[in-house]
């Protein structure tokens, strides 16, 4: 409104506030209402379907950003299959690792599938040694170790005297390494030879079996838990040709140790040479045979019996001991 001063008038803020919102007809000027005026229809219209346009454009960025997603992480899926190991395989991994020298700084393994069965018992019965030292100028550190090579590169004791107790502590951990050799070595020896005892147990078992079906050998007569089992001719004939095969045995062992080759024979071998030694006589054939000796042994004896009884020719004797002894051979 335009200022229309009023003599010896004075209008208080809220009137004044008020007129200023009016023009010169006393109208509300336009600019100021028109602000407060609500949206028209269309353009209301307008910005919903601009806001609908963005949220349909955002969900296209979306839906086209999570494929990349997924190829990226197929790419790694297809990385870790050539690469990578499964659960099985890291079991496996860890279970065939011992740390061998051990730092703040890094872990050094070995692969325990690649080692021996002798070298896997030493390292399972034998701890490793811990040094303190230092490579270069870097700080102190501890190692754990099985011999002084597997210590890095440079790498410097304590003081002197650490140096003196590790070679010391390396020393006896290779006397222990040594005994844990010999006495693996022994436990397998044992182990073979139970095994050699075993399996050669069932085939003399098996050959024995063989040998009576075919009426080589006897069969028992008494039952094994008699106790006139080993009285049996069965079981007697069988102990002494396994005697005869185990000294036979031991003294091929006496000399394959003196440089001879190795020789070991089995039960039917040992069978067939002690039938050598000792040929196997039908029975009906020794009983005619003691018969004969028996008769023999009479005839001989009636001869020797009758000569003696009949008197010799000797000088000196008398003319009555001539005629006896001519009477003697005419009987």
């Amino acid at each position: 409104m335009a200022d229309a001063a009023v003599p010896g008038f004075t209008a208080s803020p809220e009137l004044e506030a008020k007129l200023n919102a009016l023009d010169d007809n006393l109208q509300p000027i336009k600019e100021e209402l028109v602000e407060d005026e609500p949206k028209d229809v269309e353009e209301e219209a307008a910005e919903e379907n601009e806001t609908a346009d963005k949220s349909e454009e955002e969900q296209k960025e979306s839906k086209s950003a999570e494929p990349e997603t997924d190829n990226e992480e197929s790419s790694d899926e297809e990385v870790d299959e050539d690469e990578g190991y499964t659960i099985d395989d890291e079991e496996n991994s860890e279970a065939d690792e011992v740390v061998v020298a051990e730092s703040k700084q890094e872990v050094e393994t070995v692969n325990r599938s690649d080692l021996t069965p002798e070298q896997n018992y030493i390292i399972d019965n034998l701890p490793p040694l811990t040094v303190r030292g230092r490579v270069g100028e870097n700080e102190l550190q501890d190692y754990t170790v099985y011999s002084p090579e597997q210590l890095p590169s440079g790498f410097e004791y304590v003081d002197q005297r650490e140096m003196s107790i590790a070679n010391k502590n390396f020393a006896l951990m290779e006397q222990k390494a040594v005994q844990l050799q010999n006495d693996f070595r022994a436990q397998e020896s044992t182990k073979a030879a139970n095994q050699f005892k075993v399996l050669e147990e069932n085939a003399d078992r098996s050959d024995i079996n063989r040998l009576q079906k075919e009426g080589e050998l006897p069969k028992f007569k008494t039952a094994p838990d008699s106790p006139d089992f080993e009285k049996d001719p069965a079981t007697l004939e069988i102990q002494a040709i396994l005697d005869f095969k185990e000294s036979l045995n031991q003294r091929y062992l006496n000399e394959y140790n003196a440089g001879r080759p190795y020789r070991h024979v089995g039960f039917e071998e040992a069978y067939a040479m002690y039938r050598r030694q000792n040929p196997k006589i039908d029975p009906r054939v020794q009983a005619e045979d003691s018969e004969r000796e028996k008769i023999a042994r009479r005839t001989s004896n009636t001869k020797s019996r009758a000569m003696d009884s009949k008197p010799r020719v000797t000088r000196g004797m008398s003319s009555r001991d001539l005629e006896l002894y001519l009477e003697g051979l005419e009987i």
